[in-house]
């Protein structure tokens, strides 16, 4: 019976190499997979920060719209706290009365954008609603008086749009009672830290500044 051969060594030195070789190839591979994933997901989040911010631009803009298509006048403008616009006039005047006013806050700790009017007790008799509901002056601090009324506890405030940054009203002219047009510059947030501006210019087609 013939004697059986014992492997030699150099046989199992190249088992072992190719094990070596196999191990260092499958952890190049799975390191460029791990890297790719990796710039895949970030690409992902970029991309729904992206949509994130431009569809709260987009709600934004048709919140505010519902104000300013039918409103006659912007009747102040604030960089710090916000602005005023005179709805409509339902007590026909001419002259702005309190609950013809809407007022718009950026609350830049908070990052919101919000509208706030006036709101009276439902208890209240219309006898009583009138007596409340006055003529401002046209050059009255309008933000301030709606604060005023705030103090009082006779407001209600709804929040339009979050994840602001900053916030600017750009109008024509000096005083934004006369302009048929202004523009709203927002800044919106995304969680990766970047900035997205944001311009929309809203018309006065029923312009009508009071007296």
């Amino acid at each position: 019976m013939p004697a059986r051969r014992a492997p030699s060594r150099s046989r199992r030195a190249l088992t072992l190499l190719e094990l070596l070789l196999a191990v260092a190839i499958t952890t190049i591979v799975g390191l460029a997979m791990a890297t790719a994933m990796t710039a895949t997901a970030r690409g992902m989040t970029t991309a729904g920060d992206a949509r994130s911010a431009v569809q709260r631009a987009h709600v934004a803009y048709v919140r505010l719209r519902s104000y300013t298509s039918q409103a006659l006048a912007l009747l102040q403008a604030d960089p710090s706290r916000g602005f005023a616009v005179w709805l409509q006039d339902d007590v026909p005047a001419n002259k702005v009365n309190l609950s013809e006013l809407r007022c718009f806050w950026f609350d830049a700790s908070a990052g919101t954008l919000s509208v706030e009017l006036m709101a009276l007790p439902d208890s209240w008799t219309p006898e009583m609603v009138e007596a409340h509901d006055i003529e401002l002056d046209p050059d009255a601090d309008f933000l301030a008086v709606m604060l005023d009324q705030r103090g009082l506890g006779y407001t209600q405030t709804e929040i339009l749009t979050e994840g602001l940054d900053n916030l600017e009203i750009i109008f024509d002219g000096d005083d934004p009672k006369q302009s048929r047009r202004f523009r709203v510059a927002l800044t919106i947030a995304a969680t990766d830290s970047t900035e997205n501006p944001v311009l929309m210019t809203f018309g006065l087609v029923n312009h009508q500044p009071p007296r």
